[in-house]
């Protein structure tokens, strides 16, 4: 029998956009078109996580780096949303499942409620109740389309740094995927090739 080895997109690929496209972001548009919002956001900011993990020189993250990986790269107005709303809305979202984190409840933070269209924020005024005074709409697409951006201009700069490139490359070689063995091995027959 021969052995054919296939190398892996996931591993072999050089372009860390096409690396980052199909390992983090592919799932996100599917389960945004399939409108399983909770988990589409969940899985973005889990995203968020890694990205700032994949540029850390340590390979570690954290609250802080989840915000300043995006602070340098995302720019959030496109959305609406704020840093600090966006990383409350993460740790209630990642944390609880829900809407409201610590600062939220204490009324430090703004709630943010996201919605996909065709459906539309209900209006916020004096005569809403307090809970929707302190909150916020976004709909879930702008995000999702900031980070987008994000990404483009994160692998624009791992083109111009092979310094960071390298750091990625390393942090990437870390990264667990279930589908992603290092290398594929298949045996051919030589009966039937």
């Amino acid at each position: 029998m021969d052995v054919e080895i296939t190398k892996d997109p996931y591993v072999d690929d050089p372009d860390p956009k096409k690396r980052i496209t199909v390992g983090l972001i592919h799932a996100i548009t599917v389960l945004y078109r399939e409108g399983s919002l909770v988990s589409c956001l969940k899985l973005l900011m889990s995203a968020i996580d890694t990205l700032a993990y994949l540029d850390s020189k340590d390979g570690r993250t954290s609250g802080k780096r989840f915000c300043d990986w995006l602070d340098k790269y995302a720019n959030l107005s496109k959305a609406g949303i704020t840093l600090e709303e966006l990383y409350q809305h993460r740790c209630a979202l990642l944390h609880t499942t829900t809407l409201d984190s610590d600062a939220v409840k204490k009324g430090t933070v703004c709630r943010l409620i996201p919605y996909k269209k065709p459906a539309f924020p209900l209006p916020i005024d004096k005569t809403s109740s307090e809970w929707m005074r302190n909150s916020k709409f976004f709909e879930i697409i702008d995000l999702v389309m900031a980070i987008g951006d994000a990404v483009e201009k994160y692998c624009d700069m791992l083109e111009k740094d092979p310094v960071a490139l390298t750091r990625f490359n390393k942090n990437w070689n870390n990264f667990f995927m279930f589908d992603r063995p290092a290398v594929r091995v298949t045996l051919k027959d030589q009966k039937n090739p």
